[in-house]
C-alpha cells in the first residue's frame, strides 16, 4: 500500500470518528429508527408465517399492524420504566448508610493489605455513580424517542418508492441487481439478529423478572428492563445485567447470602440462555469475530456511550456485509468475520 493511501485512510478514519462524535444527537435517532425498522420487518415476517396472512392480507396492512404493535409495546415498556426509575434515587439515598455499615464491618474484622485496598475502594464507591450513567443514557434516549418514531414512520413511507429510486441510481441492470443483493443480505442479517436477539432478551427478562419478584427485591420490572437492554451489549452486558440487581439486593436485604443466591440464580439463567438458546436462534446471523466484537463495543461505547454499545453489533454486521461485497475489501471482511464465510 502506498504512503498516500495510508495517509488518506487515516485522515478518513479520523474525520469519520470526529463526525460521529460531534453528530451524536443527529445520527443516533436515525440509526435507532433504522434498527426499529428492521424490527418491524421482523414482526411482519413473523406474521407472514401464517399462510392466510401471507397470501390474503395486503402488504401495507401488515406493515401498519406491525408498526402499531411495535409502537404500543415500546410505549408500554417506556411508561413502566419511567415510573419505576423515578423512585430509584430515593431508594439509593435511603440505603446508602448500609454501605458505611459494610465498611465498618470490614474494618473491625479484617486487617491485611488486600482488605485495606478493598475498603478504600468501597469508601470511594457510590451506588449512584454506578446507576446514574445508565439512567442518564436511558433518559436521553427516551427524550429522542418521539423523533425516532417519526423517523421510523417516514422510513416505512419510503419503503414502496425506494426500489424505483434505486433503479434511477443504478441504471445498469447488473449494478442494480448487485445493490439489491447487498441490501437484501444486510436486511436479512440485521432482521434476523434484531428479531431473534429481541426474543432472547425478552425471554431472559421475563424469567429474571419472576426470579427477582420471588426474591422480594424492589422494582423487579426495572431490573428486568435493564436485563432486556443489556442483553444487546456484547460480552459485558450479561455481567452488568446480573450485577446491578444483585448489588441492590444487598442494599435492601443487608444479607450477603440473599445477594449471592440471587446472583447465582440469575447467572445460571443468563449462562443457559446465552450458551444454549442464543446460538440455536441466532445461528449464522451473527458472523463476527469475538475480538472484533469487543473492539467495536469499545469504539462505539467511547463515542456514543451505552447507546453506542447497544448498536455496536448491528453496525459491525452491516460493515462486514458491505466490505464483503467490495472486491478490494473482501479480505478485510474475512478477517472481521467469525468463520471466514462472508
Amino acid at each position: 500500500m502506498k504512503i498516500t493511501d495510508i495517509t488518506f485512510t487515516l485522515l478518513f478514519l479520523i474525520s469519520t470518528t470526529f463526525i460521529l462524535f460531534v453528530g451524536k444527537s443527529i445520527l443516533l435517532p436515525i440509526i435507532f429508527a433504522i434498527l426499529f425498522y428492521f424490527l418491524v420487518r421482523s414482526f411482519k415476517r413473523f406474521f407472514d408465517r401464517i399462510p392466510f396472512v401471507k397470501h390474503q392480507i395486503p402488504n401495507w396492512i401488515k406493515s401498519t399492524f406491525a408498526t402499531v404493535f411495535f409502537i404500543y409495546i415500546l410505549y408500554f415498556i417506556v411508561n413502566l420504566f419511567i415510573n419505576n426509575s423515578l423512585k430509584l434515587p430515593v431508594f439509593i439515598q435511603n440505603n446508602e448508610a448500609k454501605i458505611d455499615k459494610t465498611i465498618l464491618y470490614f474494618n473491625q474484622n479484617f486487617n491485611n493489605q488486600l482488605i485495606e485496598k478493598f475498603i478504600n475502594t468501597l469508601e470511594n464507591f457510590n451506588f449512584s455513580s454506578l446507576i446514574n450513567p445508565i439512567i442518564n443514557s436511558t433518559t436521553s434516549f427516551l427524550g429522542n424517542l418521539v423523533l425516532v418514531v417519526f423517523y421510523l414512520l417516514f422510513l416505512l413511507l419510503e419503503e414502496n418508492s425506494f426500489k424505483s429510486k434505486l433503479k434511477s441510481i443504478f441504471t445498469l441492470e447488473e449494478k442494480f441487481n448487485q445493490a439489491v443483493q447487498i441490501l437484501q443480505k444486510i436486511e436479512r442479517s440485521i432482521t434476523d439478529y434484531i428479531g431473534f436477539k429481541s426474543l432472547i432478551s425478552l425471554i431472559s427478562a421475563i424469567v429474571s423478572f419472576f426470579i427477582i419478584y420471588s426474591s422480594g427485591l424492589a422494582f423487579p420490572f426495572l431490573w428486568a428492563s435493564f436485563i432486556f437492554v443489556f442483553n444487546f451489549i456484547p460480552v459485558i452486558g450479561i455481567f452488568l445485567s446480573i450485577l446491578i440487581p444483585s448489588l441492590f439486593s444487598y442494599l435492601q436485604f443487608d444479607s450477603i447470602n440473599s445477594t449471592l443466591i440471587l446472583l447465582s440464580v440469575l447467572s445460571v439463567v443468563q449462562l443457559l440462555i446465552s450458551n444454549i438458546l442464543e446460538p440455536k436462534l441466532l445461528g449464522k446471523s451473527l458472523n463476527i469475530s469475538p475480538l472484533v466484537s469487543m473492539i467495536a463495543l469499545t469504539f462505539w461505547g467511547a463515542i456514543w456511550g451505552i447507546p453506542g454499545m447497544i448498536i455496536s453489533t448491528p453496525i459491525t454486521v452491516i460493515i462486514i456485509v458491505l466490505l464483503a461485497n467490495i472486491p478490494r475489501t473482501h479480505s478485510i471482511a474475512i478477517l472481521l468475520s467469525n468463520n471466514g464465510d462472508v
